[in-house]
């Protein structure tokens, strides 16, 4: 009995792959080393970071009446908030505004600035 053919070309796979993985944002950010957070009003990313189940930030008790955030998605990657103050792996890099984009992109650390900051 002649074996049926497939009707799926196989050249097809790699395209059809790239699809879905870009659909489940997950599993393609696992792939690309991709962490996004929300940390006190700032949307925080983090590449080269490949983990699964990324922790969530921390609320940290205030140091002088402000409020304290740490975000660790990794462990070369250590996010802190001290009120509009931002720290990554205890470098400061000044004051945030109201919503701004913090990326932290194999170790260089840029902001995104939102609004009128």
């Amino acid at each position: 009995m002649p074996r049926k053919r497939s009707t799926f070309p196989i050249r097809w796979l790699p395209a059809l792959l790239a699809v879905t993985l870009s659909a489940c944002g997950g599993l393609a950010d696992l792939i690309q080393g991709r962490i996004e957070s929300d940390v006190a009003g700032h949307h925080v990313i983090v590449t080269d970071c490949y983990r699964t189940r990324p922790p969530k930030s921390e609320r940290l008790p205030d140091e002088n009446g402000l409020p304290v955030y740490r975000y660790a998605p990794c462990k070369d990657a250590v996010v802190m908030l001290r009120g509009a103050e931002l720290q990554v792996n205890d470098v400061a890099y000044g004051a945030l505004g109201a919503g701004d984009e913090i990326v932290v992109d194999h170790g260089r650390v840029s902001i995104n600035r939102k609004g009128g900051s």
